[in-house]
């Protein structure tokens, strides 16, 4: 999946209480989104009453190449790579 122009926007850290650890910068707001990512395996396997958002166990990072990297934790796989039309 290429995308071009992939802007990467960072925003505190915040624990499971909601309490923000590191600098404030511009935080990308929840009404931005308007498609997600999902691993397809949390997706199917999801129970009843969980959304998608809380289900979800993902990680997002960048590789040694300088690729955004969505990994699912739960299901120990690739969900999807970001490369911003390089390759």
């Amino acid at each position: 999946m290429a995308l071009s122009g992939l802007r990467l926007r960072a925003g505190p850290v915040r624990s499971p209480a909601g309490v923000a650890y590191g600098k404030e910068t511009e935080a990308t707001l929840p009404s931005e989104i308007v498609t997600y990512f999902t691993c397809e395996k949390c997706f199917t396997e999801k129970p009843l009453g969980f959304s998608p958002r809380s289900w979800s166990r993902l990680e997002v990072g960048l590789d040694r190449h300088g690729v955004v990297v969505v990994w699912c934790v739960r299901h120990d796989q690739l969900v999807v790579r970001l490369d911003g039309g390089r390759n």
